[in-house]
Protein backbone atom coordinates (compact mmCIF):
# COMPACT_ATOMS: atom_id res chain seq x y z
CA UNK A 1 0.00 0.00 0.00
CA UNK A 2 2.85 2.38 0.79
CA UNK A 3 4.54 1.73 -2.55
CA UNK A 4 1.24 2.29 -4.36
CA UNK A 5 0.79 5.68 -2.66
CA UNK A 6 4.26 6.79 -3.75
CA UNK A 7 3.56 5.51 -7.24
CA UNK A 8 0.43 7.66 -7.51
CA UNK A 9 2.25 10.70 -6.10
CA UNK A 10 5.17 10.56 -8.52
CA UNK A 11 2.88 9.77 -11.45
CA UNK A 12 0.82 12.92 -10.91
CA UNK A 13 3.61 15.27 -9.79
CA UNK A 14 5.02 15.96 -13.30
CA UNK A 15 1.56 16.79 -14.66
CA UNK A 16 0.85 19.17 -11.79
CA UNK A 17 4.20 20.89 -12.30
CA UNK A 18 3.89 21.23 -16.07
CA UNK A 19 0.19 22.05 -16.36
CA UNK A 20 -0.39 24.10 -13.20
CA UNK A 21 2.90 25.69 -12.16
CA UNK A 22 3.97 26.70 -15.67
CA UNK A 23 0.71 28.61 -16.07
CA UNK A 24 2.16 31.31 -13.79
CA UNK A 25 5.01 32.08 -16.22
CA UNK A 26 2.75 33.83 -18.71
CA UNK A 27 3.33 31.34 -21.53
CA UNK A 28 0.90 32.04 -24.40
CA UNK A 29 -1.88 29.49 -24.89
CA UNK A 30 -1.00 27.66 -21.71
CA UNK A 31 -2.64 25.49 -20.41
CA UNK A 32 -3.43 23.89 -23.78
CA UNK A 33 -6.78 24.50 -25.42
CA UNK A 34 -7.42 20.74 -25.32
CA UNK A 35 -8.04 21.15 -21.57
CA UNK A 36 -10.76 23.83 -21.44
CA UNK A 37 -11.76 23.04 -17.86
CA UNK A 38 -8.28 23.47 -16.38
CA UNK A 39 -8.04 27.30 -16.79
CA UNK A 40 -11.40 27.69 -15.07
CA UNK A 41 -10.31 25.52 -12.14
CA UNK A 42 -7.03 27.43 -11.81
CA UNK A 43 -8.81 30.77 -11.91
CA UNK A 44 -11.23 29.63 -9.20
CA UNK A 45 -8.39 28.28 -7.03
CA UNK A 46 -6.23 31.40 -7.28
CA UNK A 47 -9.11 33.81 -6.62
CA UNK A 48 -10.47 31.81 -3.67
CA UNK A 49 -7.52 30.16 -1.91
CA UNK A 50 -4.19 31.12 -3.50
CA UNK A 51 -3.87 34.87 -4.20
CA UNK A 52 -0.07 34.62 -4.28
CA UNK A 53 -0.26 32.34 -7.29
CA UNK A 54 -2.52 34.85 -9.03
CA UNK A 55 0.02 37.65 -8.48
CA UNK A 56 3.06 35.46 -9.34
CA UNK A 57 5.97 37.77 -8.40
CA UNK A 58 9.41 37.34 -9.96
CA UNK A 59 10.80 35.08 -7.24
CA UNK A 60 7.69 32.90 -7.52
CA UNK A 61 8.26 32.47 -11.25
CA UNK A 62 11.94 31.66 -10.72
CA UNK A 63 11.06 29.01 -8.16
CA UNK A 64 8.44 27.56 -10.50
CA UNK A 65 11.00 27.32 -13.32
CA UNK A 66 13.40 25.35 -11.11
CA UNK A 67 10.63 22.96 -10.10
CA UNK A 68 9.57 22.47 -13.72
CA UNK A 69 13.13 21.42 -14.61
CA UNK A 70 13.73 19.21 -11.58
CA UNK A 71 10.48 17.48 -10.63
CA UNK A 72 9.62 15.57 -13.85
CA UNK A 73 13.17 14.22 -14.17
CA UNK A 74 13.30 13.04 -10.59
CA UNK A 75 9.81 11.55 -10.79
CA UNK A 76 11.07 9.24 -13.54
CA UNK A 77 13.90 8.04 -11.25
CA UNK A 78 11.50 7.48 -8.37
CA UNK A 79 9.03 5.55 -10.50
CA UNK A 80 11.84 3.36 -11.81
CA UNK A 81 13.01 2.59 -8.26
CA UNK A 82 9.47 1.72 -7.21
CA UNK A 83 8.87 -0.44 -10.26
CA UNK A 84 12.02 -2.54 -9.78
CA UNK A 85 12.24 -2.25 -5.98
CA UNK A 86 15.85 -1.18 -6.49
CA UNK A 87 17.37 1.82 -4.71
CA UNK A 88 21.02 2.38 -5.69
CA UNK A 89 23.33 4.63 -3.73
CA UNK A 90 23.38 7.12 -6.59
CA UNK A 91 19.70 7.85 -5.89
CA UNK A 92 20.40 9.33 -2.44
CA UNK A 93 21.81 12.71 -3.55
CA UNK A 94 18.99 13.46 -6.07
CA UNK A 95 16.48 12.43 -3.40
CA UNK A 96 17.92 14.86 -0.85
CA UNK A 97 17.92 17.65 -3.46
CA UNK A 98 14.34 16.85 -4.43
CA UNK A 99 13.11 16.87 -0.82
CA UNK A 100 15.01 20.07 -0.03
CA UNK A 101 13.52 21.93 -2.99
CA UNK A 102 9.99 20.77 -2.08
CA UNK A 103 10.22 21.73 1.59
CA UNK A 104 12.02 25.00 0.83
CA UNK A 105 9.44 26.03 -1.77
CA UNK A 106 6.45 25.34 0.47
CA UNK A 107 8.16 27.14 3.37
CA UNK A 108 8.65 30.24 1.20
CA UNK A 109 5.04 30.16 0.04
CA UNK A 110 3.76 29.74 3.60
CA UNK A 111 5.92 32.61 4.87
CA UNK A 112 4.71 34.92 2.12
CA UNK A 113 1.08 34.01 2.75
CA UNK A 114 1.32 34.54 6.51
CA UNK A 115 3.72 37.47 6.81
CA UNK A 116 3.36 39.08 3.39
CA UNK A 117 -0.36 38.79 2.77
CA UNK A 118 -1.30 38.80 6.45
CA UNK A 119 -3.29 35.58 6.34
CA UNK A 120 -3.91 33.77 9.64
CA UNK A 121 -5.39 30.47 10.73
CA UNK A 122 -8.64 32.30 11.38
CA UNK A 123 -8.89 32.87 7.65
CA UNK A 124 -11.21 30.17 6.32
CA UNK A 125 -9.38 30.15 2.99
CA UNK A 126 -5.99 29.33 4.55
CA UNK A 127 -6.86 25.81 5.68
CA UNK A 128 -7.65 24.50 2.16
CA UNK A 129 -4.39 26.08 0.98
CA UNK A 130 -2.43 24.27 3.71
CA UNK A 131 -4.12 20.97 2.92
CA UNK A 132 -3.31 21.43 -0.76
CA UNK A 133 0.40 22.05 -0.18
CA UNK A 134 0.94 19.73 2.81
CA UNK A 135 1.54 16.56 0.73
CA UNK A 136 4.48 18.28 -1.00
CA UNK A 137 6.21 18.48 2.40
CA UNK A 138 5.21 15.21 4.05
CA UNK A 139 5.69 12.87 1.09
CA UNK A 140 9.22 14.06 0.14
CA UNK A 141 10.39 13.70 3.76
CA UNK A 142 8.94 10.19 4.09
CA UNK A 143 10.29 9.25 0.67
CA UNK A 144 13.79 10.36 1.66
CA UNK A 145 13.59 8.16 4.76
CA UNK A 146 12.44 5.24 2.62
CA UNK A 147 15.30 5.63 0.14
CA UNK A 148 17.87 5.95 2.94
CA UNK A 149 16.54 2.86 4.69
CA UNK A 150 16.51 0.88 1.45
CA UNK A 151 20.13 1.80 0.65
CA UNK A 152 21.24 0.57 4.09
CA UNK A 153 19.33 -2.69 3.48
CA UNK A 154 21.22 -3.50 0.31
CA UNK A 155 19.25 -1.43 -2.17
CA UNK A 156 15.82 -2.97 -1.55
CA UNK A 157 12.91 -2.28 0.76
CA UNK A 158 12.39 -5.30 2.98
CA UNK A 159 8.88 -6.63 3.05
CA UNK A 160 7.90 -4.69 -0.09
CA UNK A 161 7.32 -6.42 -3.41
CA UNK A 162 7.43 -4.83 -6.82
CA UNK A 163 4.65 -2.47 -7.70
CA UNK A 164 3.63 -4.72 -10.59
CA UNK A 165 3.12 -7.64 -8.22
CA UNK A 166 1.07 -5.45 -5.89
CA UNK A 167 -1.21 -4.21 -8.66
CA UNK A 168 -1.61 -7.66 -10.23
CA UNK A 169 -2.41 -9.22 -6.86
CA UNK A 170 -5.13 -6.63 -6.21
CA UNK A 171 -6.50 -7.17 -9.70
CA UNK A 172 -6.71 -10.92 -9.11
CA UNK A 173 -8.58 -10.35 -5.84
CA UNK A 174 -11.10 -8.09 -7.57
CA UNK A 175 -11.56 -10.60 -10.38
CA UNK A 176 -12.02 -13.44 -7.93
CA UNK A 177 -14.62 -11.49 -5.96
CA UNK A 178 -16.62 -10.73 -9.12
CA UNK A 179 -16.54 -14.33 -10.41
CA UNK A 180 -19.35 -16.53 -9.05
CA UNK A 181 -18.18 -19.61 -7.22
CA UNK A 182 -19.45 -22.81 -8.89
CA UNK A 183 -19.15 -26.18 -7.18
CA UNK A 184 -16.63 -28.50 -8.76
CA UNK A 185 -18.06 -31.74 -10.21
CA UNK A 186 -17.11 -34.80 -8.24
CA UNK A 187 -15.18 -37.22 -10.41
CA UNK A 188 -14.50 -40.79 -9.32
CA UNK A 189 -10.94 -41.30 -8.27
CA UNK A 190 -9.55 -44.79 -8.10
CA UNK A 191 -7.14 -43.90 -5.32
CA UNK A 192 -9.75 -42.31 -3.09
CA UNK A 193 -12.39 -44.93 -3.95
CA UNK A 194 -9.94 -47.65 -2.94
CA UNK A 195 -9.40 -45.94 0.39
CA UNK A 196 -13.13 -45.68 0.98
CA UNK A 197 -13.71 -49.36 0.13
CA UNK A 198 -10.98 -50.42 2.52
CA UNK A 199 -12.41 -48.31 5.32
CA UNK A 200 -15.98 -49.48 4.71
CA UNK A 201 -15.27 -53.23 4.21
CA UNK A 202 -15.49 -54.96 7.64
CA UNK A 203 -13.16 -57.75 6.49
CA UNK A 204 -10.38 -55.24 5.77
CA UNK A 205 -10.62 -53.07 8.84
CA UNK A 206 -7.27 -52.26 10.35
CA UNK A 207 -8.67 -52.64 13.89
CA UNK A 208 -10.90 -55.74 14.17
CA UNK A 209 -14.00 -55.78 16.27
CA UNK A 210 -13.90 -57.64 19.63
CA UNK A 211 -15.94 -60.53 18.22
CA UNK A 212 -13.60 -60.97 15.26
CA UNK A 213 -10.60 -60.77 17.58
CA UNK A 214 -11.97 -63.57 19.79
CA UNK A 215 -12.68 -65.76 16.78
CA UNK A 216 -9.16 -65.24 15.43
CA UNK A 217 -7.65 -66.07 18.80
CA UNK A 218 -9.74 -69.25 18.98
CA UNK A 219 -8.66 -70.29 15.49
CA UNK A 220 -5.03 -69.71 16.35
CA UNK A 221 -5.34 -71.74 19.54
CA UNK A 222 -6.99 -74.65 17.72
CA UNK A 223 -4.18 -74.70 15.18
CA UNK A 224 -1.50 -74.81 17.85
CA UNK A 225 -0.29 -78.39 18.54
CA UNK A 226 -0.77 -79.80 22.02
CA UNK A 227 2.97 -80.18 22.52
CA UNK A 228 3.54 -76.44 22.23
CA UNK A 229 0.71 -75.38 24.51
CA UNK A 230 1.21 -74.55 28.12
CA UNK A 231 0.19 -77.01 30.83
CA UNK A 232 -2.57 -74.78 32.11
CA UNK A 233 -4.07 -74.51 28.64
CA UNK A 234 -3.99 -78.30 28.18
CA UNK A 235 -5.66 -78.88 31.54
CA UNK A 236 -8.31 -76.31 30.75
CA UNK A 237 -8.98 -77.95 27.38
CA UNK A 238 -9.23 -81.44 28.98
CA UNK A 239 -11.72 -80.19 31.56
CA UNK A 240 -13.91 -78.65 28.88
CA UNK A 241 -13.81 -81.80 26.71
CA UNK A 242 -16.51 -84.31 27.70
CA UNK A 243 -15.20 -87.83 28.48
CA UNK A 244 -16.81 -90.85 26.79
CA UNK A 245 -18.87 -93.06 29.13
Amino acid sequence: MEALAYFVFFSTFPFVTVLVDLSTLGIPNWPPAQLPLLPRVLDWWTRTYDPLMARAPVWFRAMTTVEALLMPAYSVLALSALWRNSYPRTLLVPTVVFATVCVYSVALLAAENVFGLGRTLRDVTLLPWLLGYLPYVVVPVLWTARVTRAIHNGGKVRGASRIVATVSRRARKLTASDTPITPKPTTPNAHHSGRKSVSRDPARRLTPTPRVARLRMGEAEMRTPLTTRSGAAVKEMRKSTPRPR
